[in-house]
């Protein structure tokens, strides 16, 4: 294969963009790959999330409720700052042995949703004693002429594990949680622990995010660029002058320098391993033009005798002898 026909196949092989223009398009892959999950996070799960964590406000409130109830006047403290604190709505009821509901505290708002929860309490009861002692629910309030009444959207009912997450940004959602707890003592009565928080509309803060994408994307994309800019000039220079010495070198100038100042380890290394191959080849070159000096110097003397012997058999005669015939094969071999 000639040198020309391989020259022609790297030719094709070579890629036709540069590793700036590589890593531009890396960069921009992976601020579109950030800013997508970012936005499936925060604007298109947001409302999932929030729901998520209101949730689990109430389920950690019910449990530190549920630790204290053995100290009546200690749970209502804690019922208090916790309805404070996290803006929920608390009940505690005590069940009398003919399961009817004596509520002895009560935090809570005095919305058209939190009427009808303390209106409900005996149907949130029994709800609950029929799921393994928990039942969580979202409600939503009817008109103000029908605050008694209390509408279930979704409820754990059935199964007890199970949360009713909704992606609804409706204002008139709430989140109800409800356990029942034996507490072990002179009476061991039963209480029931009833929470509720409204779960504000997050569609206003999703719009907020919606708009600030827009900037950040631009300001994502121009950070990009500029870091795609000084990388690659910090990665490439190296390799470019690296480059020029292996054209020199390709040219027979083993004295080309490998070397880069400002490199980085990798680029180091390759320098260092260039020079000494380099210097190899310096050696092998010298080595050849070594052997074939000494070679033709050991050719030259039975050349030139062989070529004097023959001139000789040719212009005199007489002399085309066998002794003379011998002297040049001898020489020959």
């Amino acid at each position: 294969m000639s040198m020309s026909t391989l020259g022609d196949e790297n030719k094709i092989k070579r890629s036709r963009y540069g590793i700036r223009w590589k890593m531009y398009a890396i960069l921009i892959v992976f601020v579109g790959v950030t800013l997508g999950v970012i936005w499936f996070f925060q604007a298109q799960t947001l409302n999932y999330f929030y729901h998520a964590n209101k949730f689990s406000e109430l389920e950690k409130t019910s449990l530190i409720l549920t630790k204290e109830l053995h100290d009546i006047e200690y749970a209502k403290d804690v019922a208090d700052v916790r309805s404070s604190e996290y803006n929920e709505n608390i009940w505690i009821c005590k069940v009398t042995d003919d399961r009817a509901l004596v509520s002895f505290f009560a935090q809570a708002t005095l919305s058209t949703t939190n009427k009808a929860i303390a209106a409900n309490l005996n149907r949130l009861y029994e709800a609950a004693l029929q799921n393994e002692g928990r039942y969580i629910a979202l409600v939503t309030h009817e008109p103000y002429d029908k605050a008694t009444e209390l509408r279930v959207v979704k409820d754990n009912f059935g199964d007890p594990d199970e949360m009713p997450y909704m992606r609804s940004n409706s204002s008139r959602l709430y989140a109800v949680h409800v356990t029942l707890n034996e507490i072990d003592g002179i009476d061991g009565a039963t209480y029931m622990v009833i929470q509720s928080t409204n779960l504000k509309p997050v569609t206003a803060v999703s719009g907020t995010i919606r708009n600030q994408f827009i900037w950040i994307g631009i300001f994502l994309a121009l950070a990009a660029m500029v870091t795609a800019v000084l990388m690659s000039r910090i990665i490439t220079r190296p390799i470019v002058t690296m480059n020029e010495a292996a054209k020199q070198l390709a040219r027979g100038e083993y004295n080309a320098d490998f070397s880069v100042v400002n490199g980085y380890r990798e680029i180091d290394e390759l320098g260092d391993s260039l020079n000494y191959a380099a210097r190899e080849l310096a050696k092998t070159n010298n080595l050849q033009k070594e052997l074939i000096s000494n070679i033709s110097h050991d050719l030259r003397t039975p050349l030139t005798m062989v070529k004097g012997y023959g001139e000789v058999m040719r212009d005199i005669p007489g002399e085309n002898t066998p002794e003379n015939v011998q002297i040049i094969i001898d020489e020959t071999s």
